[in-house]
Parts: C-alpha cells; sequence; structure tokens
C-alpha cells in the first residue's frame, strides 16, 4: 500500500500499465492521496481510471482507512470523520469513492483520449460496461485549470454541460 502526495498519483498513472499479465494479481490493501483536499479527490479519481483500465492486474483495491473518530485521529487522510452522536465530515475523497462505487462496471472498454502530451499528466479516462445493467460508464477527471469539450464518437459535449445519465 502507498500514501502519496498528489504530484505523484498525476505522474504516475500508468504504475500497473506495465506489470507482468501472466503473475498474480495485485490487491492494493491500502491507498491515497495525503490530504483532504479537493485536489487529493482529483488525483485520487485519475488513480481509479488507471486501476480500471489495468482491472486484469489489479483485482482489488481498498483507500486508505476509513474512519476517524473526531479527537482520536492517528492518521491522515481518513475519508468519513464523526463523534459520538453522527458523522461530522466526509471529506471529497469520499465523494470520488461513491462515485467510483455508483458508476461501476465489470468489463473495461479500450478508449483512447487525444490530448497535448505536456497535458496527458492532468487528465484521465475510464470507460467500463456493467454487463449485468448494460450500460456503458465514460468517466472524465480534469485536474488541469482550465474546462475541456469532449467528443465521443463524433458527438460533441461542451465543457461545463451535465452529463449525469449519459451512456
Amino acid at each position: 500500500h502507498y500514501y502519496e502526495s498528489t504530484g505523484w498519483f498525476m505522474h504516475h498513472q500508468d504504475y500497473y500499465d506495465h506489470y507482468d499479465r501472466t503473475g498474480p494479481q495485485v490487491y492494493l490493501g491500502e491507498w491515497a492521496s495525503r490530504s483532504t483536499t479537493h485536489e487529493s479527490a482529483l488525483v485520487e479519481a485519475m488513480h481509479l481510471c488507471a486501476l480500471e483500465h489495468n482491472g486484469d492486474v489489479v483485482a482489488m483495491s481498498s483507500y486508505a482507512p476509513l474512519l476517524c473518530k473526531e479527537g482520536h485521529a492517528n492518521w491522515n487522510p481518513d475519508m468519513i470523520y464523526f463523534n459520538n452522536d453522527t458523522i461530522t465530515a466526509l471529506t471529497p475523497s469520499y465523494e470520488t469513492q461513491r462515485l467510483w462505487g455508483t458508476y461501476c462496471g465489470n468489463e473495461y472498454v479500450a478508449s483512447e483520449l487525444a490530448i497535448a502530451p505536456e497535458l496527458r499528466y492532468r487528465v484521465a479516462a475510464s470507460v467500463v460496461r456493467n454487463t449485468a445493467t448494460g450500460k456503458t460508464y465514460l468517466k472524465l477527471v480534469n485536474a488541469l485549470p482550465s474546462q475541456l469539450t469532449l467528443t465521443v464518437d463524433g458527438l460533441s459535449i461542451p465543457a461545463g454541460v451535465p452529463v449525469e445519465g449519459f451512456h
């Protein structure tokens, strides 16, 4: 398992690309970016795209420690903070994990992301199909300081247009 900086996650999207496809599968026991910021959630989403792309190698992954009772923090980051009565904070990383758990597939769909090489480390994409429901999910993570326009099979989706439910 590993806890790395946001920069490490951006620059290591190919971490599992060169693993031996005939060797044992990986269980990534714990991983997280070392803070609880929105930038961390973005790079963790980029990492999840890479894990989906390498699902033939990475069989399972578990986020960093999930729960932290307020006043008893031994670790950072955690995903959910609570006290004796209630959940007090859900971090941006929680939302990333929730989205990936909600829109998951069991089959990776090969895709290509055409973007300038010098910007590639700040953008990630993954396409997965859920064979039980027949739905296909496109996940795009943009950590650039600007908007992108996405073209899918000739269909252009302008920046800022919500694509919830786009299959």
